[in-house]
């Protein structure tokens, strides 16, 4: 599921992926992919997570756009500078 991301940019605290169109952000049902268990699951198997992944989604856009997705790996993340 995860390999289909293209990651723009990663660091210890932030994301960045390309958003296919018709792919939603988040906030679906159960069992129903979306670009935040995407990340999630590639999050997970990269760096050997165990138990749930935080993830943090400053701003998210609908299925109609294609665009890029910024996600926070962690609390340090969400912070302002």
């Amino acid at each position: 599921m995860h390999n289909d991301l293209n990651i723009l940019f990663e660091d210890n605290h932030c994301l960045a992926v390309a958003k296919p169109a018709p792919l939603l952000t988040q906030g679906v049902p159960p069992g129903i992919i979306t670009l935040e268990s995407m990340v999630k699951a590639y999050i997970k198997e990269k760096y050997h997570k165990a138990g749930n992944v935080y993830l943090g989604i400053p701003h998210r856009l609908d299925r109609p756009e294609r665009s890029r997705g910024i996600s926070t790996g962690g609390p340090k993340g969400n912070r302002d500078p």
